[in-house]
């Protein structure tokens, strides 16, 4: 049998992420004014708003007033963490991390209900991370293994962290462009990886 606090603990975490007040969100995710320096895909998803609402699509209403809710707030926080798309790219795939984990657990708890309706918001979440360019696979491995040379020849230590800095920070080689993280994670890694043992590259 599973206990009530088990069945809840994942609706808890939806709550917080995926739903906030609704007074909160209208505030800030409808009436906030489009930037011409905002990234286009927060323009439309702003746009997307109307459009859900005109349709009585609630799903993707309310997706959109929560992922935009919480990009204004961290915006409020960081004025430049929303400034690329490759940032706005950051914030959905973990709200769509934390929606495919949600549904996990509810399947193991049997509410197909809720399983349901997590399915349901990363289908839109999803949507909108696909239509966001990111840089080609086959250009990123060309860039770390040129970045890799460069940290080699400067005498520094082939770091997990160094490379990661010059690839996608604030200075770095893709810091106005998106990346699929867990692709470059693993791009870096496996780099790094085939010049072991060299002392001077770590992952860490």
């Amino acid at each position: 049998m599973i206990s009530i606090r088990s069945d809840l603990r994942p609706i808890k975490r939806c709550l917080k992420f995926l739903v906030p007040s609704i007074r909160h969100a209208t505030s800030t995710a409808t009436t906030r004014p489009s930037s011409e320096s905002e990234p286009p895909i927060l323009v439309k998803m702003r746009a997307d708003i109307k459009n859900a609402m005109r349709a009585k699509d609630v799903n993707r209403l309310n997706v959109l007033r929560g992922f935009l809710a919480a990009a204004d707030s961290a915006s409020k926080i960081e004025p430049a963490a929303m400034e690329t798309e490759g940032k706005v790219l950051a914030l959905l795939s973990k709200q769509a991390k934390s929606s495919k984990a949600a549904a996990a657990e509810f399947k193991l708890a049997k509410r197909s209900d809720l399983e349901g309706k997590e399915e349901a918001q990363l289908a839109v979440l999803e949507e909108y991370i696909s239509l966001i360019h990111t840089v080609p696979e086959d250009e990123v491995a060309r860039t770390v293994t040129k970045i890799l040379s460069n940290l080699k020849a400067n005498g520094n230590r082939l770091h997990y962290g160094n490379v990661m800095r010059d690839l996608n920070g604030r200075n770095g080689v893709y810091a106005e462009q998106a990346l699929d993280m867990d692709q470059v994670s693993k791009i870096v890694k496996d780099q790094l990886g085939s010049i072991q043992p060299d002392k001077d590259a770590s992952w860490f």
